[in-house]
């Protein structure tokens, strides 16, 4: 079914009958379009106006007017074998009608395209023809703004081509049902093609055939529409074993771009899941369609046509490329294209170099961690190899702390399963991922912070490179808070969008959003952007009501993330004053040379680096006195809330005394100098941070709590006992008499769900009072009590009266190991046991073992949820079961409550993806 009979296309004489439908969307330049088919060389047979508002129809005769492509084509005589499917914002030179029809016969072509060029700048193209990757995302392989120099204009097959132009046979369109009415231009286009090629259809683009288009249409193709006709192409088009594979793919990889992309800014969750929604309640159409589809030919002749990899990705990563310029620079920039042919000239550039010396260092300081981990120290444990039994235990399941507890997990255990989830199940991978992104997230938060105060380029990466580099990082990670550093690095961008935002309902979605993520991590974070936003106000009080309210608003909002761990808020203390006491000791010379910089800048200053100095000395001189609060008892979290503050404030002073020292030459006089005096502050700040960088691990220690426990990786999965100091305990330990603190964890790797102790209970009571025997000298058989708790061994954090009280006990072996003082059971000790005397093994948060009717005695804090039949064994479970398996039922209102914190973050994102999508970026 070719264009023309081959024989007869090279005669002059040769005659095609075409109708032109010219197809209204937006109408305005209707009148130019059906002026320019009156001026082509190729006369048509008969011209129709179809679709459009009552203007658009009252413009020509009723009879050349159609209210759709299908009705048209059913009024037009037999005669005509030919459509020419052309837009109303499309302007073809005279002699495209005539090079579609010789070009297309000439080759037996069923469908052809046009070259579209810019109504607005001729010399530019927008399509020569199109390809699209196996997910039907549409590819044109052109630089943005492209000059036309014929580099394209050859004939050629094409995946699809542009709807602004299209002429077709006849007998071919009837044949594959026409066009979709349901689809927007570009995957109308697209879908067409498609079935015209299954029938065993050409497709080809004629560059000669020249079409201007001004893009009226455009308004019709938004995001969602685009997506959602881009599914429903390529659920008519593809055979089901095909489907199969791509749809999965296809529905993951949009996911993930739609998730992610907010970190670059765009927002594209609205508009994904509103596309499938679409899709979802059209399916019986779209199965009806795909029924009617003539298939001649398979699958490999559409792939014939199709890019490599995938077009979504390749797209995707422009974009972000885009938005690390626009993040650096606030104006408008070159596509990557441009940024490849002139990088040399880009990187050279002050606000694009700062921003890459910025990641740069993040990168080189965190490079170590790729290939050894994250040490198990402190609270930077590895979650569970499950992800499923992480996400069972924070949904209102058995919180597996020490001999266990049914308090809900802290949210930090639940936000790392789902960073867990995203990496495909990898746990060894979860900490270092999140770390180094905080790291490249807080060196881009804190120039954004600072951006917009009037900090230039080189002096806000320099104060994002001490903000990731100094002090308070060096205090998080040599403690282990690794969730500490996290928190700290959304907290720049929680007051980036509260200060600099104009728009207040955009503020405080978006600070909601990052509050519920950075209070994920660190709970009291919740409170500290509204603090810090008060003290700014009592520097800069225009406007200042507002924004505290925008950040308390969007802390409460951020609330019902937290749950189900915030629920239990009756015992406020525990939540929030738990795990070692947490105490800042900066050095000397810290203190001094940041106060005597921020001293310098509040002499010397302009009046706005001088106010930015006054609210980092606030900051980080009330963080100071919080994070030194350890000697009151309150635990870690305060003092980490504290810490954030300092490393904020310092990484302000650095900023503005950066700034200050660059505009040195604008003074004269003892202000001069002193202004070259607070550079030489924030450079001797900067210089420090070298001792964190060279190594390579942030500030983490090479070894940890997994090393020393190596000892263990042979024997079956059991407990250890920590006896002597607690700050080399995960999250702290349990208090004694005399000082000395416990701690229970799993061999042969502690997890991140152990991180956090549970509040003391019955069993808890009585493993303090056995240790409490044998350290005092009335027992001297502390194994035997301590196989009760399933406990094989012990290992002290301390020397002196421990360890020789340990050597006095009976049933203790010491273990000759190097740098590690450790003891050996001499008892059998299981954490689960059944009445045939077979030991059960712990598989996470349940326990399994041989099939068939058994009693089994768990060694964990007795609940009556371990089974229904149940009873309590002392402070211990003891439960009769027949499946091989003993696992703790959920608590209902805890598992709802965790599915409602998801629904609402889900909420959230979709909220700040609406508003950013209806008013465009603030």
């Amino acid at each position: 079914m070719a264009l023309l009979d081959p024989a007869r296309s090279d005669s002059p004489t040769a005659t095609a009958l075409v109708a032109v439908l010219v197809v209204v969307h937006e109408g305005s330049a209707l009148p130019e379009a059906l002026e320019a088919v009156e001026r082509q060389v190729y006369e048509p047979a008969a011209v129709m106006v179809v679709g459009g508002d009552p203007p658009a129809s009252d413009s020509v005769e009723s009879d050349r007017w159609a209210p759709s492509v299908a009705e048209a084509v059913a009024t037009l005589d037999e005669g005509i074998s030919h459509l020419w499917l052309l837009h109303d914002d499309s302007i073809p030179r005279p002699d495209a009608l005539g090079a579609l029809v010789r070009e297309g016969g000439r080759v037996d072509a069923d469908l052809v395209g046009s070259k579209i060029l810019m109504s607005g700048h001729p010399g530019k193209l927008e399509s020569v023809g199109l390809a699209t990757d196996v997910f039907e995302v549409p590819a044109s392989g052109l630089d943005r703004e492209e000059l036309d120099q014929e580099q394209y204009d050859v004939l050629r097959d094409v995946a699809f081509v542009a709807g602004s132009s299209i002429l077709i046979d006849r007998a071919m369109f009837e044949r594959v049902g026409g066009s979709d009415d349901l689809l927007e231009p570009i995957t109308a286009a697209l879908d067409l093609c498609q079935r015209v090629r299954l029938a065993g259809g050409r497709v080809v683009v004629v560059p000669s055939a020249e079409v201007l288009h001004d893009g009226s249409c455009q308004p019709e193709s938004k995001p969602w529409r685009v997506e959602a006709g881009r599914i429903r192409a390529m659920l008519k088009a593809y055979s089901p074993v095909t489907l199969l594979w791509v749809v999965p793919f296809s529905l993951v990889l949009g996911l993930l771009e739609a998730v992610v992309s907010p970190l670059f800014g765009r927002w594209r969750l609205v508009a994904y899941l509103r596309a499938w929604a679409w899709n979802v309640m059209r399916l019986p159409s779209t199965i009806g369609s795909r029924r009617r589809v003539d298939r001649q030919v398979g699958d490999a002749e559409l792939f014939r046509f199709q890019v490599r990899g995938s077009a979504r990705l390749t797209a995707f990563l422009q974009r972000s490329t885009d938005y690390f310029l626009r993040v650096a620079e606030s104006e408008r920039l070159r596509n990557l294209g441009s940024l490849v042919e002139t990088s040399q000239e880009t990187v050279r550039r002050p606000v694009v170099a700062s921003l890459l010396a910025g990641i740069a260092f993040a990168l080189f300081a965190t490079r170590q961690l790729w290939f050894d981990g994250v040490a198990s120290v402190g609270y930077a444990l590895a979650p569970p190899e499950s992800v499923a039994a992480t996400l069972d235990a924070f949904a209102g399941g058995w919180n597996p702390a020490g001999l266990g507890g049914a308090d809900p997990l802290r949210p930090v255990i639940g936000a790392a399963a789902l960073v867990q989830v995203a990496l495909l199940g990898k746990a060894s991978l979860v900490l270092v991922v999140t770390m180094v992104v905080a790291a490249v997230g807080g060196v881009v938060g804190m120039a954004r912070l600072l951006g917009p105060f009037g900090v230039r380029p080189a002096a806000r990466y320099g104060a994002g490179i001490l903000f990731i580099g100094g002090p308070a990082v060096r205090a998080f990670t040599g403690d282990g808070v690794w969730h500490g550093l996290v928190a700290m690095a959304v907290l720049p961008w929680i007051l980036s969008v509260v200060l600099h935002r104009q728009r207040t309902a955009a503020s405080i979605a978006a600070a909601a959003l990052l509050t519920a993520i950075g209070s994920a991590f660190l709970p009291l974070l919740l409170i500290l952007p509204t603090v810090l936003v008060a003290v700014w106000m009592l520097i800069e009080s225009d406007g200042g009501l507002v924004r505290v309210g925008r950040a308390a608003g969007a802390a409460v909002l951020a609330i019902p993330a937290l749950l189900p761990w915030v629920a239990t808020l009756d015992d406020v203390e525990f939540l929030f004053m738990t795990g070692p006491d947490f105490f800042w000791s900066p050095s000397v010379w810290v203190a001094t040379v940041t106060a005597a910089t921020a001293g310098f800048l509040m002499a010397a200053a302009p009046r706005p680096m001088a106010q930015l100095a006054g609210w980092g000395a606030l900051m980080a001189s009330g963080g100071a006195i919080l994070a030194r609060t350890g000697s009151f008892g309150w635990g870690t979290d305060p003092g980490a809330v504290g810490l954030a503050a300092v490393g904020v404030g310092m990484a302000v002073i650095v900023g503005a005394a950066l700034e200050t020292a660059a505009r040195s030459f604008e003074t004269a006089g003892p202000l001069r100098y002193l202004r070259i005096l607070a550079g030489v502050g924030a450079g001797l700040l900067l210089i420090g941070t070298i001792t964190i960088a060279i190594p390579g691990r942030l500030g983490l220690p090479s070894s940890g709590l997994a090393d020393t426990l190596a000892f263990t990786n042979e024997a079956a999965p059991g407990r250890v006992l920590l006896v002597g100091s607690e700050g080399a305990m995960p999250g702290g330990g349990q208090a004694l008499e005399g000082g000395t603190h416990i701690r229970l964890v799993s061999t042969p790797v502690p997890r991140l769900w152990e991180a956090w102790p549970t509040p003391e209970a019955e069993g808890d009571r009585a493993l303090a009072e056995a240790v409490t025997a044998a350290l005092s000298g009335e027992d001297f058989r502390l194994g035997e009590s301590l196989a009760e708790f399933g406990v094989g061994w012990i290992v002290t954090t301390g020397e002196g009266a421990i360890t020789s009280t340990l050597d006095a006990q009976l049933d203790l072996l010491p273990l000759a190991l190097p740098d590690t003082r450790a003891y050996q059971v001499d008892v059998a000790a299981p954490r689960a046991i059944d009445s045939t005397g077979t030991e059960w093994r712990s598989t996470g948060v349940a326990y399994e073992g041989p099939a068939g009717e058994r009693t089994v005695r768990i060694a964990e804090n007795a609940d009556t949820r371990w089974g229904d039949q149940w009873e309590k064994d002392g402070w211990a479970n003891r439960v009769t079961v027949t499946t091989g398996v003993v696992e703790f039922s959920p608590i209902g209102r805890l598992k709802s409550a965790a599915l409602g914190a998801l629904i609402w973050v889900g909420l959230l994102v979709i909220s700040v993806a609406a508003i950013r999508e209806r008013g465009g970026r603030s």
